[in-house]
């Protein structure tokens, strides 16, 4: 495997989603069909929804369960309506008749249907295309339109496919059948594992003793505790058009081979060395028909659907997953997750230790969310405490998502899970033994597990081939998105690099990145020249190392017992404040033998971490004597002001005064530290004399300014990196004296429009900003109108017009006239570092790396 690309170690995590929707079934008319109204859908659990009739009687709309093939439908009755095909008919025909469904079709170019119909009366009228007549329900492929009742439906989900999809015989399809359309190819019981993630930011309950190492109840046809067929490799089963589905699990005969073209024709008929023209022919199905019965994918009917086009991924990566060399290449064990292929493994060094594997992980709305994490509970039998949907071999490790196994199938094409990484029942066991030698695991109830490292979460953007539905997922509007200007970011680096030019910067991305995306920021962090990282955790440092980070990362946020061992081991930069610190970090030194990298704080002012001016005598004695035994190096000394973002506050001089005092006794102790720092983004932007050989700059990078007595960040060059925007959910007109949200302490003074905008206290909008936020809708400034809800808030428009789906800025840099982090902070009377920072996890980060590098 190369060494290149940046990723995180221990586990990095990359998956593409087959995202779709309903099984389409027969219905009344629809909004683009004479009479309009809305279609009836099958769902893919056997739902029915919408306008239909089934048995002869209208449901108007209510879900009706009927027993039918593999779960599904058995609908009999008329169904009035009409239907257009995707096609303009270039012909008419008309017919009709019973019967056996046992025509040929033949001829060529636009075709020829003959024979007679499904069981029933066919559809009458005008507008099937072909080129002969016929009798039953097809009179060449319908592509035109049809009108008439249509009664004897067949039995099943819904309109016959390959009418869709036929061009005409013996030519096979030209476009796939859309992943929607699709269904299990033999029977399935009910899946609901996709309903998985506890919660999409909070840790889960623990488990109890019992069932955090009881094993799991084992999959259909493997006796618990016991070996049997699950043990075996697993066959995959396809999704297929609905009249191609089968009733049992036989091997179908070679005249069942499928004339339509799937969703990944392409991609498997490239790995089968095919002519790659994304076009079933017989040739091509035979040969995909005979490839899917070795892989054991069923029914083996040449469609190339999501189960084959993973399993091509799957192959293509068996001999080296890392080929990329997306995933860092370190000495300890590293869990790789691709997103965009929808593959895991874990690798030490360049060995590949296990896998790879397929993985299904969340679809839209519910990400996966990205960023390097840890692994810090294990439950062998778990449950969803929201769902109730069973999480066999749940390994945690960010909030409710984690890895976990399913008894269903991952290749679904309805879309991810909620949130985790799903596997299939025999690779999340595998997987919970390799990490069970990994992590010294302890039970829960509290405690956290002591995994070496964090787990990298990332999506690789590729672009698709032709003909293929590759990340389906990002192809859906977001109702809401925090975009990440990276151009902006170095920008920003580097005007505060200007501010202080002999000086190093330090970039600090404690707090995800104060909200926006530790891993991302810290690439073009270093890129923009920051020689320094900082974070408050030693968690945040580690998977910065994870990440593939080198260079110097500094971490002040330690307690006892924490994994300062790692932390020397990853070469990180340690914070020293007291006497009970240092002998941590001796001790880790000489069990890992290495020298740590020490740095020394004084506490001059701020009343938080930090040695106190009386006792810096004895930890700089101290420090002195472990460095002189060679088991640490005293790397820096380090303070932090108080009131930097107070221009003139008394105690800025009386701070500095204190960090001087502390510089010397350090260097009569004995010290020679290779950087000095105190200034913060405050001090960076005001103080030039407290630069010193290092400045800290964290805010400010993100073009927020620290304060507004420190001025504004145009005032400094620096532009503001975050946009938070959303989706308007609906706009409606609400007569005056009508109240709005909870606890209607705002009422419309007249007639009006009120647009809802889908985000609340859930997603970090501050509920102090209940009446004062503001937002840009339409090129102009609005106001939270009444409280600001969990999930959303409302806004009055004032009368004028605006649509469902258009894009509300809340903030953003401000130059394109919407509001800023600023404004939201003096609305709800905070600081734009809580602004930014609160953004929650149910908000997708885009991040834009294009502009000015």
């Amino acid at each position: 495997m190369r060494k290149r690309g940046r990723w995180a170690v221990v586990a990095a995590v990359v998956l593409p989603l087959l995202a779709g929707g309903p099984v389409r079934a027969v219905g009344g008319p629809g909004p683009d069909r004479p009479g309009g109204g809305e279609p009836g859908r099958l769902e893919p659990g056997g739902t029915l929804v919408g306008p239909h009739t089934v048995d002869g009687h209208k449901t108007a709309g209510r879900p009706v369960n009927r027993p039918g093939p593999w779960g599904n439908w058995n609908t009999t009755g008329p169904v009035p309506g009409t239907a257009t095909g995707r096609d303009p008919g270039t012909g008419t025909g008309s017919g009709s008749g019973t019967g056996t469904d046992t025509g040929t079709d033949t001829g060529a170019g636009t075709g020829t249907v003959t024979g007679t119909g499904p069981t029933g009366t066919g559809p009458t009228g005008t507008g099937p295309t072909g080129t002969g007549a016929g009798t039953g329900a097809e009179a060449g492929p319908v592509t035109g339109t049809s009108t008439g009742p249509v009664t004897g439906i067949p039995p099943g989900p819904g309109i016959r496919p390959e009418a869709r999809t036929r061009p005409g015989p013996g030519t096979g399809a030209v476009a796939p059948v859309p992943l929607e359309d699709l269904v299990p190819g033999i029977p399935q019981a009910p899946d609901r594992s996709h309903l998985d993630t506890p919660d999409q930011a909070l840790p889960p309950p623990p488990a109890d003793g019992r069932r955090a190492e009881a094993a799991p109840p084992p999959p259909p046809g493997r006796a618990a505790g016991g070996r049997g067929p699950a043990a075996d490799p697993p066959r995959l089963v396809e999704y297929v058009p609905p009249a191609e589905a089968r009733r049992d699990r036989a091997v179908p005969p070679l005249s069942d081979c499928t004339r339509s073209t799937g969703p990944y024709q392409r991609r498997v008929e490239h790995h089968l060395g095919l002519p790659a023209d994304g076009r079933q022919s017989a040739a091509d199905c035979r040969v995909i028909r005979a490839w899917q019965l070795r892989e054991r994918i069923e029914p083996a009917i040449g469609f190339a659907g999501p189960a084959s086009g993973g399993r091509v991924q799957l192959v293509r990566a068996a001999a080296d997953p890392n080929a990329r060399g997306d995933c860092p290449v370190v000495r300890a064990r590293i869990a790789c997750v691709d997103l965009s292929r929808g593959l895991m493994w874990v690798q030490r060094g360049e060995k590949v230790l296990f896998g790879p594997v397929p993985v299904r992980s969340g679809r839209a709305g519910h990400p996966t969310r990205t960023g390097s994490h840890r692994v810090y509970r294990r439950s062998k039998d778990h449950a969803s405490p929201l769902y109730g949907t069973p999480m066999p071999f749940a390994q945690f490790f960010d909030g409710g998502q984690g890895f976990h196994g399913v008894y269903g199938n991952i290749h679904a094409p309805g879309g991810g899970s909620y949130g985790c990484v799903n596997l299939v029942y025999r690779d999340a066991e595998r997987l919970w033994e390799v990490l069970r030698r990994w992590c010294q695991f302890r039970p829960p109830g509290g405690s956290r597990s002591a995994c070496p490292g964090p787990l990298t979460v990332r999506r690789r953007a590729r672009p698709g081939r032709p003909g293929e539905t590759l990340g389906a997922m990002n192809a859906q509007p977001m109702r809401a998105r925090a975009e990440i200007d990276l151009a902006a970011y170095r920008s920003n680096i580097r005007a505060l690099r200007a501010r202080a030019p002999r000086s190093e910067l330090m970039a600090v991305v404690k707090a995800d990145a104060y909200g926006h995306g530790m891993l991302p920021c810290a690439r073009a962090a270093r890129e923009a020249g920051a020689t320094w990282l900082g974070t408050a955790t030693p968690e945040e440092a580690l998977a910065l190392r994870a990440a593939g980070d080198t260079g110097r990362v500094l971490c002040w946020l330690w307690t006892p017992g924490g994994p300062w061992r790692e932390a020397v081991e990853a070469d990180l930069d340690v914070s020293v404040s007291g006497l009970w610190a240092l002998r941590e970090a001796v001790a880790a030194a000489r069990a890992c033998g290495r020298t740590a990298r020490v740095q020394l704080k004084i506490d001059t002012g701020l009343g938080r971490s930090g040695c106190q001016p009386h006792d810096w005598p004895e930890l700089t004695t101290a420090a002195r004597a472990a460095e002189a035994e060679g088991v640490i190096a005293v790397t820096g000394v380090w303070s932090h002001f108080a009131c930097a973002d107070e221009p003139g506050h008394p105690s800025i001089a009386a701070q500095q005064s204190v960090y001087r005092e502390a510089l010397a006794g350090a260097e009569r102790a004995g010290l020679r530290p290779e950087v000095r720092h105190i200034a913060n983004s405050a001090a960076l932007l005001t103080l030039p004399e407290s630069h010193y050989d290092l400045v800290r700059a964290g805010i400010a990078t993100y073009g927020v300014s620290p304060s507004p007595e420190v001025g504004h960040p145009a005032d400094f060059g620096l532009r503001g990196v975050m946009t938070l925007a959303a989706r308007l959910a609906g706009v409606k007109r609400v007569p005056g004296g009508h109240g709005v949200s909870y606890g209607h302490r705002y009422t419309t003074p007249a007639e009006t429009t009120l647009a809802l905008v889908p985000v609340g206290y859930a997603d970090g909008i501050p509920r102090h900003a209940s009446g004062s936020g503001p937002v840009l809708v339409g090129g102009k400034w609005r106001t939270v109108a009444g409280r600001v809800a969990m999930d959303q808030f409302v806004v009055d428009l004032n009368g004028d017009h605006a649509e469902a789906g258009e894009e509300v800025v809340l903030f953003g840099p401000g130059d394109g006239g919407e509001p800023t982090a600023e404004d939201w902070a003096h609305a709800a009377g905070t600081i734009g570092y809580e602004i930014v920072t609160r953004i929650g996890a149910r908000v997708p980060r885009v991040h834009r790396a294009d502009g000015p590098a």
